[in-house]
């Protein structure tokens, strides 16, 4: 394993659970932040120079709050539009079962 594979396994042993509770306090389940941790270390591993930041953990958590925000921000906006739509509030078209049976 190369010098990155190797200081991103470090990280991920170390920081994972710290993540990932993290996530679960902001979120408030367990499949979201399991999603959002994954996400989080992804982001990392994509960034070219994360082996050579000063401090890799403040990068780690300031990529993990501004993921929390946006999954927050997504599920406000989509609470919104469900809320409005409603399929089952909406009355049902469909003949009632003794017209049916007429």
């Amino acid at each position: 394993m190369d010098k990155k594979g190797q200081f991103f396994k470090r990280l991920f042993k170390a920081r994972y659970h710290s993540v990932y509770s993290f996530f679960l306090k902001r979120l408030g389940s367990p499949e979201d932040a399991a999603d959002a941790s994954q996400e989080t270390f992804m982001r990392m591993v994509r960034h070219n120079g994360a082996i050579s930041l000063k401090s890799p953990d403040s990068y780690l958590f300031r990529t993990a709050r501004n993921l929390a925000t946006d999954m927050l921000r997504t599920r406000a906006v989509r609470s919104k539009y469900t809320e409005a739509a409603d399929i089952e509030a909406q009355p049902s078209t469909a003949p009632l079962q003794d017209a049916a049976l007429d």
